[in-house]
């Protein structure tokens, strides 16, 4: 698939790899569970980008941005 390459500043990696630790200490993790840290990890760069005033495109489950 061809996309652009996607912003991973420090705070949003550990917080999908948090995700996955939160969901797997909880019982809830899916057989999908990169695709659940991943809408997660995208509600988070919603909050990052109002935070820190700069565009962060969402992940799709390919890995790259959404259009």
């Amino acid at each position: 698939a061809q996309g652009r390459r996607v912003d991973f500043p420090a705070p949003v990696n550990l917080f999908h790899e948090l995700s996955h630790a939160y969901h797997a200490m909880t019982g809830d993790t899916k057989t999908m569970f990169e695709v659940q840290a991943i809408i997660d990890e995208n509600v988070f760069r919603a909050q990052y980008a109002v935070l820190t005033k700069r565009p962060m495109p969402a992940r799709n489950i390919y890995g790259h941005d959404e259009d």
